[in-house]
């Protein structure tokens, strides 16, 4: 899938809209954060709860990831050539739904 497929999913949700700024793209909700395209356009960033990050961690590592820049952060990264329309649109819906929450930063290890 290309980010505009995946953006062209995003914008059916109510209240999404894609903010560009510099050299970034966000997709956003009312204002908040659903995610970010990464990695040179070929990732996308979705702000999502712990137990759905980790999850997504374990079950597929080819789809999905996190960079160094997101450790302690509620965010898992979706490669977007691996990614399924159909996993594309969950994960997005799922992401809609926490937007306007405030999500917990992940304690560091060893604190």
């Amino acid at each position: 899938m290309t980010y505009d497929e995946f953006a062209a999913l995003a914008l059916t949700l109510p209240g999404v809209v894609e903010v560009v700024k510099k050299s970034e793209i966000d997709l956003v909700r009312d204002g908040r954060h659903i995610g970010r395209l990464r990695e040179k356009g070929t990732a996308f960033a979705l702000r999502l709860p712990w137990d759905r990050v980790d999850a997504l961690l374990a079950s597929d590592p080819e789809v999905f990831f996190v960079t160094k820049h997101y450790d302690g952060w509620p965010y898992v990264l979706a490669r977007l050539d691996k990614l399924d329309p159909d996993m594309a649109a969950e994960l997005l819906h799922d992401s809609w739904e926490v937007a306007p929450e405030t999500l917990p930063l992940r304690p560091k290890s060893g604190a």
